[in-house]
């Protein structure tokens, strides 16, 4: 049938309002496949989430902290939250792409902030930035997620030699921070790379890290003491007062090594375990081979004799008080 004159605009109207439902169709459309594109590209450009645990979040703040290689962002904190035994706490972050090679377990995470140790004031642009998250990357190794956030930058990053050596001692007083100095004769040959208290056994375990060539200087027989500060000892009337550098003093202490009279002795392998004593004093000497005990009695005061005193003969010491006792007859 033939379209009348009358017909003609409708027929009209409908062709032109079909066309315009279309075309209305392409907008959600087309703003629906570039959400899809924009969602895919952000995926595929997206770079690994990694876990770091820390003691506490003093500084840190979910989606203002960064992460940082050489001193570029190349990572973001994302989530703050307490870890399983409630007793530290655990960041998520996301890492740049570009980042997620560098991600092994030869990578390192240490907190920026300001403080004050034996190398000087540093830290001092976080305070108006803020605390960040300093990360050195690891170049070999195999691909890893979760890591442990280090309370300083550890020295032996650039170190091209050394040796690391894991020390054990009764807890006492505190135990020392990472970065603490390793002294030999109040030289200082490395660092604490590592510590921790062991509350089963009641001791503190330090991993610390010789600078070469220093590491020649241990041996089998090496004898190692924590050297926190003054220690103030009286020995037959003799005052006699040692203490570490100022520096070591301004960064907690430190752990201090040297040799007996013997020697060294045999050269030791990378990791060996060594005791670490209490001070120089608790360190025992290796006896003579023809060295004999005495005993001797005194009817005056003894209050400055103990253990470790010396026994002088013409002003040469020849012995040490070993076993000081009151005896009642």
């Amino acid at each position: 049938m033939n379209p009348t004159p009358d017909n003609i605009p409708q027929a009209r109207k409908r062709r032109t309002s079909t066309a315009l439902i279309n075309t209305v169709w392409l907008v959600p459309l087309s703003a629906l496949i570039a959400g899809v594109w924009l969602l895919a590209s952000t995926i595929r450009e997206r770079g690994p989430e990694i876990t770091l645990a820390l003691p506490d979040a003093d500084g840190i703040q979910a989606g203002s902290t960064v992460i940082k290689l050489l001193n570029v962002d190349v990572g973001r904190v994302v989530k703050v939250s307490l870890n399983d035994q409630h007793n530290g706490v655990i960041l998520q972050a996301r890492m740049d792409k570009s980042a997620a090679k560098l991600l092994t377990n030869e990578t390192q995470f240490w907190l920026v902030k300001p403080r004050i140790d034996r190398t000087g004031v540093t830290g001092l642009g976080t305070l108006v930035s803020g605390y960040y998250i300093e990360m050195s990357p690891g170049k070999n190794g195999t691909p890893r997620r979760n890591f442990t956030v280090i309370d300083a930058k550890p020295s032996d990053l650039n170190a091209t030699g050394g040796k690391y050596f894991q020390l054990t001692g009764i807890a006492d007083d505190s135990l020392l921070s990472v970065g603490s100095s390793v002294l030999y004769r109040n030289i200082e040959v490395g660092e604490v790379s590592d510590a921790r208290f062991n509350p089963q056994k009641n001791t503190v375990e330090y991993r610390i890290f010789i600078k070469h060539p220093n590491e020649t200087l241990i041996g089998e027989n090496t004898q190692f003491w924590s050297a926190g500060g003054l220690n103030v000892d009286f020995n037959g009337g003799t005052l006699n007062v040692a203490a570490p550098p100022v520096g070591a003093i301004l960064s907690g202490g430190a752990i201090a090594f040297d040799n007996p009279t013997q020697g060294k002795g045999a050269e030791v392998a990378e990791n060996t375990h060594f005791t670490l004593h209490k001070n120089h004093s608790a360190i025992e000497e290796k006896k003579p081979e023809n060295a004999f005990h005495l005993v001797a009695f005194f009817d005056q005061s003894v209050a400055n004799l103990h253990k470790g005193s010396p026994v002088v003969y013409k002003g040469i010491t020849v012995g040490y008080v070993e076993n000081p006792q009151f005896f009642h007859s």
